[in-house]
């Protein structure tokens, strides 16, 4: 969950967006948005998931986890794509371990990974 929290707030930043604004398109609470970014919340549904997707500008909840590259730039070095591989993997895993995603879910989503390496 840690990955997708620092996800959220690098997207958000990315974005020129507020943790106000992204609060408002997201239509949640913007001090619950902080404690996500935060980690302070760890366990947040997949549906609260899927709003901050959607405020975000992305498909859903699965996005947060595909979508990031380091520093806005393409990973073309092999290592990189690796280590990125390795990182949304493991983000993954957690999701599935913390009981935010179903089994089927991980599933699905690791096979969508794998497909774009």
């Amino acid at each position: 969950m840690r990955i997708i929290s620092e996800n959220i707030r690098t997207l958000r930043q990315r974005k020129g967006l507020s943790q106000e604004r992204l609060a408002l398109l997201a239509r949640i609470n913007t001090s619950y948005l902080g404690q996500i970014e935060r980690f302070e919340k760890t366990n947040p549904t997949i549906q609260l998931l899927d709003k901050i997707a959607r405020g975000l500008g992305l498909s859903s909840h699965e996005s947060l986890i595909k979508e990031i590259e380091i520093g806005g730039e393409h990973q073309d070095d092999k290592k990189q794509a690796e280590n990125s591989l390795t990182e949304k993997l493991k983000a993954l895993k957690q999701l599935r371990d913390e009981g935010v995603i179903t089994e089927k879910e991980f599933e699905q989503t690791k096979k969508q990974i794998l497909m774009k390496f």
